[in-house]
């Protein structure tokens, strides 16, 4: 029996299975590796979507109140309460300098097509 485990073959077969096993053990490792970071990934999009589903359901809770509804018929409808006044903000579209800008432009325009239009016709 102790000549059998002084052989060289048995030696080199020992060795031979214990590199296979080490690369086995090597690939597994890496395929563990990839496996954590697709659940990392996993666990993420879990959390995004919680996260999402959270707004949604504030946001239909919103859509339901009546908060929601009157603004809407204010907004819409132009509803409003008894005794209530609206007042209504329009964005201006020019500043003063562009408003001298176009009335010079426009009185110069006029003079012009005055003086082309008298001398043609």
């Amino acid at each position: 029996m102790q000549r059998i485990f002084q052989s060289r073959w048995l030696a080199g077969l020992f060795l031979l299975l214990l590199v296979f096993f080490g690369l086995s053990a090597v690939r597994l490792y890496g395929r563990i590796k990839e496996l954590r970071g697709q659940i990392s990934t996993a666990d993420k999009n879990i959390q995004d979507v919680a996260r999402r589903t959270r707004e949604l359901e504030h946001n239909t809770e919103y859509l339901k109140s009546g908060a929601y509804l009157e603004r809407q018929a204010r907004l819409t409808l132009n509803v409003k309460k008894p005794g209530e006044k609206i007042v209504y903000f329009y964005a201006n579209q020019y500043t003063t300098q562009d408003l001298a800008q176009d009335s010079s432009a426009s009185v110069s325009r006029s003079w012009w097509q005055e003086l082309v239009g008298s001398v043609f016709h």
